[in-house]
């Protein structure tokens, strides 16, 4: 995980829904691990 980044990030809530569900999908704890997986994943393409 990045702890780097500070920027907050506005939603709307069903973005903030998938993004809960991507990360209950994936056995994340928070939407804030799942946020991170999925920059990671962009960054890595």
């Amino acid at each position: 995980m990045n702890s780097e980044r500070s920027t907050p990030v506005c939603l709307t809530r069903a973005q903030y829904a998938a993004i809960e569900r991507f990360a209950k999908q994936n056995g994340m704890l928070s939407t804030s691990q799942a946020l991170e997986n999925i920059l990671e994943r962009i960054d890595n393409q």
